[in-house]
C-alpha cells in the first residue's frame, strides 16, 4: 500500500476540518426569536414623613385589586445611618404592614463614595449588622442609584442577592455619570460594579427605571418608565407603550422596572395616574414578582450573565435600535450604522476602590468606550465619536468581528499542520 498516497488527501482533510471547526463558532445562526418570560417588579421608596399617606392611598387603590401584585419596598432612612432604618425595624406596626405587601430592603445612602474607603466599608457593615439583629436575617437586596463596589462586594459575602438602582448610561445628572452598565438583570464582577462577572455567579443587578433603549439618549434621559417628568402628551399611555415595546423587544426573556418615590409621585400630583398604571400591569400577561422573586428564577435558570438580544422600536418618536450584550461586550446600532462600544474585557478596577469622592463634585463610575457615538438628548452624554456605517443585523456584525479576532488562531492551526507536514517529509 502506498502510504504517501493516503497521507496528502488525509493532512488536506485535516487542514480543511481544523479550519471549519474553528470557523463554524463565529458564523451567525439563525434563531426563531423566543422568551422564557416577561417580568416586570414594581418597586416603591417609602419614607417616614408620607408613610401614613402612602397606607391609605395603597389600601384604597392598589390593595383592593382582584390580584394585588407584591412590590419591592425601597426603605428610606431618616438619616445617613444605621439607625435610619429605626422608623421600621422597631415599630411593629410600620413592620408588620410593609412585610405583608411585599419584600423591604433598605435605601443605602445618597453620594455613598463620599465616604472614605474603610469608612464605606464601615457603614454597609452596620447597617447589615443592624438590619440582622432586629429581623434575624440580611436583606435579600439593597437599593442605591449608584451602586458601590465596596458595597456590593461586602453585602453579597453576607448572603445579599441582588442590588437595585443602577439608572442607564446616567451622565452628569444629580451629580452622577454611570454610563457602560446594562439594564436587564446580569453578574457584578468584583473588581467593577458596571463590568459583567466573566465567571459564575455573583450579585444580580438592576435598574432603577427601565429607559426608552433609543429617545432617552436622543431626546430626553426622563423617557423611562418613572412616572414623572416624562415630556410626553400623556404619561400614562407613554409608560404603557414603553413597558409593551420593552416586554417584546428582549431576549431570552424580558425585564422591567416600574418603581417611584412615593413622596415625589405625592407631591407632584401623579398618583391617579401611578394608580391607573399599576391596575392595567395587573390586567395584561406580564410577570409581576418582587425582586427576590425575580432573582430566585434568574440564578437557577442562568450560571453566568446571559447574552441579551435587543430590538426595540421607541415609542416616543418610532426610532429603532439594536442592542447586543455579553460577558465581553455591549454595543448598539441603528438602521444604518453602529453606535456604540464597550469592552467589557479591558475596563479598569472600580473607580472609588481605593479612592474618596469630593463632597460637591461629580461622581463619575463610567466605563470606558470604544465607540462613543450615541447621545446628545437632553442630560445626555454628547456624541464624540463617528458612527460605523453598517446596515446589517448587530448580530451578525458581531459574529464577523469575533471571526475576524480569530483568523490568526486559523493561520496558526495551518502552520502547525504544515510544520508537522514537513517534518514528515524530512524524516
Amino acid at each position: 500500500m502506498n502510504t504517501q498516497k493516503i497521507k496528502k488527501p488525509l493532512m488536506a482533510l485535516t487542514v480543511t476540518i481544523m479550519i471549519i471547526m474553528l470557523a463554524s463558532s463565529y458564523i451567525p445562526q439563525t434563531q426563531a426569536y423566543t422568551q422564557t418570560k416577561q417580568y416586570v417588579s414594581i418597586s416603591i421608596e417609602v419614607e417616614r414623613p408620607t408613610y401614613d399617606d402612602f397606607v391609605a392611598w395603597y389600601e384604597a387603590n392598589i390593595a383592593i385589586l382582584d390580584n394585588p401584585p407584591q412590590i419591592t419596598v425601597l426603605l428610606s432612612p431618616t438619616q445617613p445611618d444605621h439607625l435610619g432604618y429605626a422608623w421600621y425595624q422597631e415599630n411593629a406596626t410600620v413592620k408588620a404592614y410593609l412585610d405583608s405587601i411585599g419584600d423591604v430592603i433598605p435605601q443605602i445612602r445618597y453620594k455613598a463614595q463620599t465616604l472614605a474607603p474603610e469608612v464605606r466599608l464601615q457603614y454597609i457593615k452596620d447597617v447589615l449588622d443592624y438590619w440582622y439583629n432586629g429581623i434575624g436575617t440580611y436583606p435579600v437586596g439593597i437599593f442605591t442609584f449608584q451602586p458601590d463596589s465596596i458595597i456590593c462586594n461586602y453585602a453579597y459575602s453576607k448572603g445579599v442577592e441582588y442590588v437595585t438602582g443602577y439608572c442607564f448610561d446616567q451622565w452628569s445628572a444629580d451629580d452622577m455619570s454611570m454610563r457602560g452598565g446594562w439594564q436587564l438583570p446580569y453578574y457584578i464582577s468584583e473588581y467593577n460594579v458596571l463590568v459583567p462577572n466573566n465567571d459564575t455567579g455573583g450579585m444580580v443587578m438592576y435598574p432603577a427605571y427601565t429607559w426608552d433603549w433609543y429617545a432617552s439618549f436622543t431626546v430626553d434621559h426622563v423617557l423611562d418608565t418613572e412616572p414623572l417628568g416624562d415630556p410626553v402628551d400623556d404619561l400614562v399611555v407613554y409608560i404603557q407603550e414603553l413597558i409593551t415595546e420593552n416586554a417584546q423587544c428582549s431576549s431570552p426573556f424580558s425585564f422591567t422596572s416600574f418603581a417611584f418615590d412615593y413622596d415625589w409621585i405625592q407631591s407632584d400630583g401623579n398618583l391617579t395616574q401611578v394608580s391607573e398604571l399599576i391596575t392595567w400591569l395587573t390586567s395584561q400577561t406580564y410577570t409581576i414578582n418582587t425582586l427576590s422573586q425575580i432573582t430566585t428564577w434568574f440564578t437557577a435558570n442562568y450560571q453566568t450573565s446571559p447574552t441579551y438580544k435587543v430590538d426595540f422600536t421607541s415609542p416616543y418618536d418610532d426610532t429603532q435600535i439594536q442592542w447586543y450584550f455579553n460577558t465581553e461586550q455591549r454595543l448598539s446600532k441603528n438602521a444604518t450604522h453602529i453606535l456604540s462600544i464597550v469592552n467589557y474585557t479591558t475596563q479598569e478596577e472600580y473607580a472609588y476602590m481605593n479612592a474618596t469622592a469630593g463632597g460637591e463634585e461629580l461622581i463619575d463610575i463610567s466605563l470606558t468606550f470604544e465607540l462613543d457615538a450615541l447621545g446628545g438628548g437632553l442630560n445626555r452624554n454628547p456624541v464624540v465619536d463617528t458612527p460605523i456605517e453598517y446596515t446589517g443585523s448587530l448580530t451578525t456584525y458581531v459574529a464577523v468581528q469575533e471571526f475576524n479576532s480569530s483568523i490568526p488562531m486559523i493561520v496558526m492551526a495551518v502552520s502547525v499542520v504544515v510544520i508537522f507536514a514537513v517534518i514528515k517529509k524530512i524524516n
